[in-house]
């Protein structure tokens, strides 16, 4: 039988384990989430050099056009 002295100690260890899985876990979590952030930066910096490049060439396009239409 464990003394009262020695089940507060390894209540104490249970949650310092549990609390280690938790921010190994949000560690992980956090990794990932920064990885799909730069991903969706990356995506958007595309998309909008594509839209500046439309958007350049639509104007292009309507300094072409004649002035009576």
């Amino acid at each position: 039988m464990l003394a009262p002295f020695d089940l507060e100690l390894d209540r104490i260890a249970d949650r310092v384990a549990a609390l280690a899985r938790l921010v190994h876990s949000l560690r992980d979590e956090n990794r990932k989430l920064h990885l799909a952030v730069d991903q969706r930066e990356g995506d958007n910096r595309l998309l909008r050099e594509r839209l500046d490049n439309a958007c350049d060439r639509l104007e292009t396009l309507i300094a072409r056009m004649p002035e009576d239409l």
